[in-house]
């Protein structure tokens, strides 16, 4: 039976010159290699969750996922792999939620028949400590532009990451430490095997995480074992970072020689610290049998996007190279980047400095502490602006001829287009900003936002956004016409503006001027606040961060 083709998936088609013919697919029922899965459908939309793309072993590879008989039900979210319940937890009395090694993902594709769509693979946030498949849902996406959206569920946190020495005797890339990767390329491998039985084209994926999801699609950048896993890459508020595994030991041995001393293998932690940096089998028997929920409280906090707190993605010298981010390696595939114009502002309030005054309301006005937040917001804004897109596209685009496009969401600079009763106002373009313009229905910010997304403004910023990751997803261009966005280059930095009034969409290009020395420089010239002020918060809260390293000047 033909269907009638709606307004919305014809201007996204038009928009990059495909054409198709779409039929109502009634069969929701598909087979995989593995077994078959009966997904659902809503509202022009077909879903199948919690679908099994690999099988592991804690801090083994994965392999292929279990055969089953029958079919499997795919219309329920799964878990998620196993992290803390922030909802739940208290100091003393840490809560897990979710399974051990839950390697399963979330598909969503337009409600047609139509093949070879083009993929796109979404890799959650949460610091690789936490966050679900389910944190941003494709059905928005989908239901406009003739595409699959992917989320995939990886290991998290102390499961997902572990350098400690006894656990190095296997593969090279089982001795990298960096497990969540591992999963990540067989999300790749079943996709390839398996994503064309859905519709979609296993020659046409785009790779794309938001905050930790972009660290590691940039990791993918740079790690052999990606290689021909991915067409394009979309990375979503993420820099370079990388670890070493040296450090990592220290920092993993600290936290877990407390349950060694606790379970009465050894007398103290000093001892318990010695005997869990060692090669001794009894250390990985240890490690491969002591309670996910044990691992998870000792190493699943958050970080407070600080590699300190929990170090991970090691330059293991094959995974990752040694030299991270410094190598001339780089995949040569096209790249997006994007940013908000106050990255840190959602951090900067969660900061123990100010937690306490913004839930009071006393972050606005002209108060000491008010002026003080105003200027980790600004500074801190600008240095992880400049660490998500400038900094990270000028080292890039040094050794690879793919373009590389880059992108600064504004949204909230205009005043008119901020709910006036919401915490939009000190939030601005936050860390965070785009994922309700990708995914329309997200509410996971609603307590900040208010009714912010839902301006007429706010809406069509939303359609010009994923029409641009459409086009990039089809073209490897982001743009209807490519002379009104082009490539960020080293001689001509050229960075795409996206903002809206409560009305309108505002557009222009600009070209990079910033760099770590010269935001430096704008914060010793503040005249807001006393030199011992800003020093104290350059000290307390800046520092540390992913992107404090033009702080160490300080």
């Amino acid at each position: 039976m033909r269907q009638k083709i709606s307004t919305s998936i014809v201007t996204g088609l038009i928009a990059t010159g495909l054409s198709f013919t779409p039929v109502l697919a009634d069969s929701h029922t598909v087979t995989t290699e593995s077994g078959a899965v009966q997904g659902g459908s809503e509202n022009g939309v077909n879903s199948w969750f919690n679908v099994p793309y690999g099988h592991s072993e804690r801090y083994e590879a994965p392999t292929t996922p279990v055969a089953w008989q029958g079919t499997r039900d795919a219309t329920v979210p799964g878990q998620g792999d196993i992290q803390l319940d922030s909802s739940k937890s208290t100091v003393n009395a840490p809560v897990t939620k979710g399974l051990e090694n839950e390697l399963t993902l979330d598909i969503y594709r337009s409600k047609t028949t139509h093949k070879k769509l083009p993929v796109l693979v979404y890799i959650h946030g949460g610091n690789n400590q936490s966050g679900l498949s389910t944190e941003l849902s494709g059905a928005s996406f989908v239901k406009k532009h003739n595409a699959i959206f992917v989320s995939i569920n990886y290991r998290l946190g102390g499961l997902g990451f572990n350098p400690l020495p006894a656990l190095k005797t296997g593969t090279k890339a089982e001795n990298s430490g960096n497990f969540a990767l591992l999963d990540m390329h067989q999300s790749f491998k079943w996709l390839h095997d398996n994503i064309s039985q859905f519709g979609g084209d296993p020659d046409n994926i785009t790779a794309a995480g938001f905050s930790a999801g972009g660290r590691d699609v940039m990791a993918m950048l740079i790690s052999p074992i990606f290689k021909n896993d991915f067409k394009q890459a979309i990375v979503f508020s993420g820099g370079m970072t990388t670890s070493r595994p040296e450090d990592a030991q220290q920092i993993f041995s600290k936290k877990l020689a407390p349950l060694v001393v606790e379970d009465g293998i050894k007398p103290d932690v000093s001892t318990a610290k010695k005997w869990l940096l060692s090669s001794d089998a009894e250390v990985a028997a240890y490690l491969k049998n002591l309670s996910a929920k044990r691992i998870t409280a000792q190493l699943g906090g958050d970080a407070g996007i600080r590699m300190a707190g929990f170090p991970h993605l090691y330059r293991d010298g094959y995974v990752l190279p040694k030299q991270g981010f410094n190598t001339q390696k780089y995949m040569n595939v096209p790249v997006l980047m994007t940013t908000g114009s106050q990255e840190f502002s959602l951090f900067g309030l969660s900061d123990p400095y100010f937690k306490p005054a913004f839930s009071d309301g006393q972050l606005t006005g002209k108060s000491t502490l008010a002026k003080e937040f105003r200027f980790v917001n600004e500074y801190g804004g600008k240095l992880y602006q400049y660490f998500n897109v400038e900094r990270s596209a000028e080292k890039m685009t040094k050794y690879r001829t793919a373009p590389t496009y880059a992108l600064h969401l504004d949204f909230g600079a205009d005043k008119n287009a901020i709910d006036q009763t919401s915490q939009m106002q000190l939030l601005r373009s936050f860390h965070g900003v785009s994922v309700p313009l990708l995914d329309t229905d997200n509410t996971n910010y609603k307590t900040y936002v208010g009714k912010t997304y839902q301006s007429t403004g706010a809406k069509k910023l939303a359609n010009t956004f994923q029409n641009s990751i459409y086009r990039f997803m089809t073209t490897s261009h982001p743009s209807q016409a490519k002379s009104d966005w082009p490539p960020f280059t080293g001689e001509a930095k050229n960075i795409r503006v996206l903002s809206a009034t409560d009305k309108r969409v505002k557009q222009k290009l600009i070209h990079a001027n910033q760099s770590g020395p010269s935001i430096i420089k704008q914060m010793h010239q503040d005249k807001t606040l006393t030199t011992e002020q800003k020093d104290k918060l350059v000290h307390d809260v800046l520092n540390g961060r992913w992107f404090s390293a033009p702080l160490t000047k300080w």
